[in-house]
Parts: structure tokens; sequence; C-alpha cells
């Protein structure tokens, strides 16, 4: 209820609880985390805009080692939070309070008790400075606590505002000390106090300090019971001389330091950047990820006030809305945006019954300000909810530039219903990713001068002609990704000039996809700048010799672009381009890598490859104005059945290295290349392929034959 219920209007409030030790650490963290802004409204303490003229109600705070308790009382209000833990309570947990109190806009005055176990080392005393802003009285118990918060009251340090030095707690008008027991030394804590009190309070009765004591307990102090310390004014002169000089000395040195520290961090390139690179900065630190999960922009408002305001004050930094946000954060992002374009990420694949209602009013909220979303990423889990999703990608998106929506999993043995959507109207999206859903229609016009398209496994995949249009309306296309795209039998029909130019295509991945699918886009898209190429395509008995005679066509400049091979102009011959060919019983592969491209087309085939569909290729390449250098390999079961015969004369021109597995393929090519021809070119005699320099010849027979000799 403390993390969740926002009462701003609530005068009287009354918390009691008992927690158990398994649950204490997450409960106090959870109800004093610095944005728990439903803690703020029940202690009266939000900030409601302009600052107000009348100081605050004092707010008492005790800690004792299994207890807080807060109250505050006056101007018609009562507040009283009282919480017991089952685990001792530590320095630490001291420390949490004071961070939420630092973080509030306007410090309310605090009279502060600390009452709990003494540390076992050093380390492990109260940290004083996160209730330096509103400290107005403190009472210490304990010998080590009472110590720490004397060295600590008694140094000068860097205010993180100002860059001044300044005293710890400012505002301090009562300090009360109460040890369990004295120490060895008593004397010397009357000396620390005495000079704290004039270095800090000089002039009579200590200044704006209005009561400075120390005491002790009567069972732990058998000498002088209840009594306090003995008076300053009788401590010996030779300790009070030599413990003063020690302190001042002490605090002389805490000052050249402070002074050093605060040298060198202005010599930090971090504080010498303009506001305008801070926000930059932040920026990049901002990513779009889960407020819940660390790093955020809320832990870095904690580092100075600078920081602090320029993230509250800098619309550019609250642009991203999650669904794992709770609506409160949501009205807190979209009104610090001002009317900025925003990016949500929507995931609701794993939620519960109450997630789902802050869901429904996350999404009421999103809809109102849907015009300012520019880019929508969705996740959807097996058990969707079929009007939430739809309604938000429909709703009116008229800035919308990016859109990308993940589907539900699915098995053959686990069907599951896709999600159905129709894209809403507006102007063209830049970029579109879709993963198993079920997109309405595809003719859209927000598909049209797309950058970048990724499809995925659609339930229902746009035919031939459709997508040929959406690429052809997409002349800037650079990033092209379809995977899984099964051919519903129909074709339709090609567009009319029979090539779309995308000359800023950089990369394209068509992996996994039927055949004519992978036949329209090999002979349509002519991308002569693509880098990045991965091509995989199923090739069916009915469809596989038709798809090879296309894309093989001599004269395919789409399929030469895609490949790398298209002719720009004379090339070095001693600078071949590098290719691999493997040609096995159900597999083509080529592959080119190399200057910062990388390229590969697999086909393959349901049943056994033609020895039609290498000479298609070998004629594809002989075509070609610019040859490649080409590593041909032969797979051992290319050629183990009936009449089928390799020929090598369509590779005469290309090919450079030779590998031959199987003792028929193997003869087939000695055969050939010991017969002279004649060149195509000039006519004259020479020997077949061993006019190229660089030819590697390479047979392999697992078995010659019979006819060994």
């Amino acid at each position: 209820m403390l993390t969740s219920a926002y009462a701003p209007s609530s005068s009287d409030v009354r918390i009691q609880s008992t927690l158990v030790r398994d649950t204490s650490v997450r409960v106090l963290g959870d109800v004093f985390a610095p944005s728990n802004i439903s803690m703020t409204a029940f202690l009266g303490l939000e900030d409601s805009g302009s600052p107000s003229s009348e100081a605050h109600t004092a707010i008492t705070i005790v800690v004792k080692s299994y207890e807080v308790r807060i109250t505050k009382s006056g101007d018609a209000e009562r507040r009283e939070i009282k919480l017991q833990f089952g685990k001792e309570l530590s320095s630490g947990d001291v420390a949490l309070l004071g961070q939420f109190f630092r973080t509030l806009p306007r410090a309310p005055p605090i009279t502060l008790e600390i009452d709990i176990a003494a540390p076992m080392e050093e380390s492990e005393a109260v940290d004083l400075s996160p209730w330096s802003r509103s400290l107005c009285s403190l009472s210490v118990h304990e010998l080590e606590f009472c110590r720490s918060a004397l060295r600590q009251l008694a140094e000068r340090t860097e205010d993180s505002t100002t860059g001044k030095l300044a005293w710890l707690c400012p505002n301090l008008t009562s300090l009360e000390l109460c040890y369990m027991h004295p120490g060895e030394n008593e004397e010397l804590d009357g000396a620390a106090l005495e000079s704290l009190v004039n270095a800090r309070w000089p002039g009579k009765a200590g200044g704006q300090l209005s009561k400075f004591a120390i005491y002790c307990k009567e069972e732990q102090y058998p000498r002088n019971p209840w009594q306090s310390l003995p008076p300053l004014s009788s401590l010996p002169d030779n300790v009070e001389a030599l413990k003063l000089a020690r302190s001042y000395f002490n605090t002389q040195l805490d000052t050249l330091i402070s002074c050093l520290q605060r040298h060198r961090n202005q010599a930090a390139p971090i504080h010498k950047l303009p506001t305008g690179v801070l926000v930059t900065i932040f920026a990049a630190y901002n990513k779009p990820t889960s407020l819940a999960v660390s790093p955020s922009l809320l832990d870095l408002t904690a580092v100075n006030k600078l920081w602090y305001d320029i993230i509250v004050n800098s619309p550019q930094l609250s642009t991203f809305l999650e669904s794992d946000i709770s609506p409160k954060i949501a009205k807190l992002v979209l009104q610090r945006s001002k009317n900025l374009p925003l990016s949500l990420i929507w995931n609701n694949s794993d939620r519960n019954a109450k997630e789902e209602e802050e869901l429904a009013e996350l999404l009421e909220l999103i809809l109102q300000h849907s015009q300012r979303l520019k880019s929508i990423n969705v996740t959807i889990g097996w058990d969707w909810d079929n009007l939430t999703v739809p309604r938000l990608l429909q709703a009116n998106l008229p800035r919308l530039e990016r859109l990308q929506v993940n589907g539900v999993w699915y098995s053959y043995s686990v069907e599951v219903e896709a999600l159905k959507f129709e894209l809403s109207n507006g102007p063209s999206l830049r970029e579109i990713t879709l993963d198993t859903v079920f997109l309405t229609s595809w003719n859209s016009p927000r598909l049209t001068g797309l950058s970048a398209l990724d499809l995925t496994s659609p339930r229902q995949a746009p035919s031939v002609e459709k997508l040929l249009n959406i690429l052809s309306n997409s002349p800037r296309l650079e990033r092209l990704r379809l995977f899984k795209l099964d051919y519903n039998g129909s074709a339709g029909n090609r567009p009319p000039n029979g090539t779309i130019s995308l000359p800023s295509l950089k990369e394209i991945y068509l992996e996994n996809s039927d055949g004519p699918y992978l036949s329209a886009i090999l002979t349509s898209v002519y991308a002569p700048s693509s880098k990045i190429v991965r091509i995989g395509g199923r090739l069916k008995d009915d469809n596989s010799a038709a798809v090879c005679e296309e894309v093989f066509s001599q004269g395919n400049n789409q399929l030469a672009a895609l490949l790398g091979l298209e002719d720009s102009g004379p090339s070095p011959p001693e600078v071949p381009v590098p290719f691999t060919v493997v040609v096995d019983s159900q597999v083509l592969r080529i592959a080119k890598s190399g200057d910062g491209e990388e390229r590969e087309m697999v086909l393959r085939f349901s049943g056994r490859l033609s020895p039609r569909v290498v000479d298609l290729l070998g004629r594809f390449f002989l075509t070609l104005s610019q040859s490649p250098a080409v590593d041909l390999k032969i797979g051992p079961a290319y050629l183990i059945w009936g009449n089928a015969v390799l020929d090598l004369l369509p590779w005469s021109r290309s090919l450079h290295r030779l590998s031959v597995h199987g003792s028929k393929a193997c003869r087939q090519a000695l055969k050939q290349l010991i017969e002279g021809t004649e060149d195509s070119i000039t006519g004259a005699g020479t020997w077949m392929y061993l006019s190229q320099m660089g030819l590697l010849l390479k047979l392999l027979s697992e078995h010659v034959g019979w006819k060994e000799e």
C-alpha cells in the first residue's frame, strides 16, 4: 500500500505494521525508495509546484534496534507511521531513510533519534551526509555512534551545489549524545565536543545551538551514575590543550584535503561540459529498457542538484513508455515530455491479474496520446489479449515511423491463433518488422517509402505481386529480411518494367522461403550497392526446374548485382573475384566473402539436383563481362545415378580451382581436361581450362572401379 496508494490530500495517517524477518529488508527498501511518491504523499511532503512561503511542520524520526517510527503533527494534520521489523536494524538502514528524504525537492526539518546496536567495525558507523539538508535536532546513542557523529560534525565538506566548503548539517540546533558507556578516556569526548562548539557555533551559549549535552546510563557508568561528564572547565589543562590542538589540526587538514579535492574535481571534464552536452550524454544513457532495471535516469538524479534539474527539466529525456511502468509514472513521463514524439515498448507475454488491470489503465492513457507515438515495439504472449493489442495498433498514429510486432510462439503440436490487425491510416512508415502475425491487408499506403522491411513467418504472406509492389514503392529501402514465406499458390503479375531498382539496399536476407518468392526477388530486385546477401531457398520438385531456368538465365543482371558480379568497369586480371561453388546431390551453394562483403546463396532441392542446374550456372558465369575466379567443388553423390554427364565447357573462362569426388565424375573431368578445343574469342587451338594460370586440379575417388587400368 505504501508504494501504490497515492493520497495527496491525506491529513490523518496512522500506519502500524509488524514485519517478519524474511521480508524486512525488501519492504524497507521498497517503502523508502527515492522514487516512492506514495510515501511522500502519506507524509505530507509532496512537492505541489511553487515553493511554499511557510516552513514545513517538523518531522520526528526514531530509529531503534527493531523499530522505525515517523511522526508529524500540526496544522490540522496528524501522521504516524510505525514499522516493527523481524531483524535488527543497522546503520545502512538509517542511511536508506536519509537518502529518501534527501531526494525530496523541499527538505522538511527533521528531529532524528538513533538508538540501535553499536557497529562491529568503525566503517559501519552512521553516515550523516544524507541527512545534512534537513537535520535540525540529533540524538545519538552508543559510544561508537557518538564519536562518529562528533567527527563528522567537526569537518567541513564541499557543497555539491555551490562548490564551497560548508559544515555538515548546517541547520542543526540541538545535539544530544547518549553514551551507553564512556570508554577509556571520557575527557577526550568532552574536549572534542567543546572544540566542535567553539568552531561551529562561536559566542556565548554556543550561538545558534540551543542544546548540546553528553549523557551516560547509570548501570554502565558505575563511577558517576546519572551524572553528565565533568564540566568542560574542570578538565585537566594538558589533556584539554592537547586534544584541542589535535582537533584544530585535523580540521585544518580536512579543510586542505577538501580544497584539493574540489580543485581536482573542478579540473575534471565532466564539470566543464555545457548543459546541452550533458543532455546528449544522458539521452544516450537513457536506453529504452525497464525502469525497474538498473541503470536508470532515476539513479542519476541523486548525484547532485545540477543533474537532477537537467533530467527533470529536459523533455527529450522523458520520451520512453513501457508496459511495465505504473500509470502514475506514465503520467509523469507524458507531462515532462511536453509534446515530443514518444517511443513505446509493450510486452504482455508475462502478466498476472493485477498487472492486467494496470495494463488496461495504462493502455487508455497511451491511447489518449497515440498521436505522439513515433515508435512501437510490441511483444505478444501465447495467451495474448485479442482486444488490447489491436486497439493499440489500429489507433490514430499519424507520427508513427517504426513498427515492430513480435507474435506468439507456436508449434505444429500446439496451434495458437495469430494476432490479426490492420494498419491504421497515416503517412508512410520508415521501418516495419512483423514476426508470426496476421496482417489482414498488404495494400496499406503506410507500406510505401520504407527503409527497412522485415517479415518472419507471416500467417498470411503477401502474394508475390503485392510483395514486389511494396518493394517498387520503396526506392530508398536499405534493409530487406524475408524469412519463411509460404507460397499460397497465386503468383500474381510482375511489375510492367520487370526490374525494381533499389540503389540504397545494403542488406538482403531471404531465408527458408518457397521458390516463387526466390525467383521473383532474384530476377526483379536490382541492388548494386548490396554488401550483405544471405539467400536460402527450398525448391520443390514441381517448381525447381522453372525457378532455376529463370534465376540462372543469361543476362540476369539482378542476380549478378546481388552476387557482386555486376560489370563496374575493367577489373585488373591479377585480382580475380574470389568465388566458391559447391554442388552436391540436393544442395547448390554459392559463396563470396572479402573486402567488407558477405554473400551466400544456398538452394535446397527436395529431389536430386539435376546436371542441368550446374550447366545453367556455368553458362550464367560464362556470359558475364567480368569473369569471376571460381572454386568449383563436385560432391561424391552428384553423378552416381543414371547417365548424368559432368560438362565443364561452360566453366572454361572462370574455373580456377576444381575439386571432384567420385570415380565417374573424376573420369569425365580427366577426359575433358586432356582434350584440345578452339578458343571462342581468338579461334586458336588451346587446352581446355589451362589458359587460367591459377588452375588447381584435385581429383578424389573413393573407388576407381574394375577398369582401373
